[in-house]
């Protein structure tokens, strides 16, 4: 997500950048030095991968698979807070099925185009919009263009959850209600509603109320003393999780 590292592994040169994956074989020796970063790691059982050729598996992924991939660890990334201990086989299965393909050998065309990867295109396309939920000229030509297909690839992959556009809309409206739920966010009404691609505060109210029963100030008086859930980031969490992979 940010910063980088070079070194080697199993003997082979290689240069860590921003926003590529690198693979990495567990089983094999990596030496490296980094600069401060942010990462985000995904460890999958071999068991999960007994379809795939391991050892074939590239270091770094063309550039395609790259951002396919690297749009779907940051939908995961997202999802995890709110996610459950009966949600994990469903994120399990979802995933590894997904990264299966992905790591497909084969130059058929159809590889980037099966419906295994439709969330990870959707995942791209929300990470730009997440990224310019401010922008008033966030339009579904911008979009398509942003992440290289057509509007009507575009428009046929939105076309479940109410349109592109619609997407925006709820994108925005939830970025707002999760700020005014935060204790520590002190911006006005006025300054979200701009920030945020609305109109003015009226325009932010009416939208809100539509589609959360309530309006922002209500929302912000009612929710604020309850805080945010936020997901726990603790050495002791993160060997607990290993203790569990192993067992598997």
């Amino acid at each position: 997500m940010s910063g980088g590292l070079s070194g080697d592994v199993a003997g082979s040169p290689v240069v860590q950048q921003r926003n590529r994956i690198m693979a990495a074989n567990m089983g094999r020796e990596l030496d490296a030095r980094g600069v401060s970063s942010s990462a985000i790691g995904l460890t999958i059982p071999r068991r999960l991968l007994a379809d795939c050729a391991v050892e074939r598996i590239p270091i770094f992924l063309d550039r395609e698979r790259n951002r396919l991939l690297v749009a779907r660890l940051h939908a995961l990334y997202r999802r995890l807070p709110t996610a459950t201990a009966d949600d994990e086989p469903a994120i399990a299965g979802e995933l590894t099925g997904f990264v299966r393909r992905l790591f497909d050998p084969s130059a058929a065309s159809d590889v980037l185009q099966g419906p295994e990867l439709d969330a990870g295109f959707v995942a791209l396309v929300e990470r730009l919009m997440d990224l310019h939920l401010a922008s008033p000229d966030l339009s579904p030509d911008r979009l398509a263009d942003g992440v290289g297909v057509s509007r009507t690839v575009l428009y046929r992959a939105f076309q479940n959850v109410g349109g592109v556009m619609h997407r925006v809309w709820e994108k925005r409206l939830e970025a707002i209600r999760i700020a005014l739920e935060d204790p520590l966010e002190t911006r006005a009404l006025v300054r979200l509603a701009s920030e945020h691609g609305f109109k003015d505060p009226a325009h932010l109210s009416r939208a809100f109320r539509a589609r959360f029963g309530v309006t922002p100030r209500e929302w912000r008086q009612t929710r604020r003393p309850h805080g945010t859930r936020t997901f726990e980031r603790t050495p002791a969490q993160a060997h607990a999780w290993y203790e569990r992979l192993g067992q598997r």
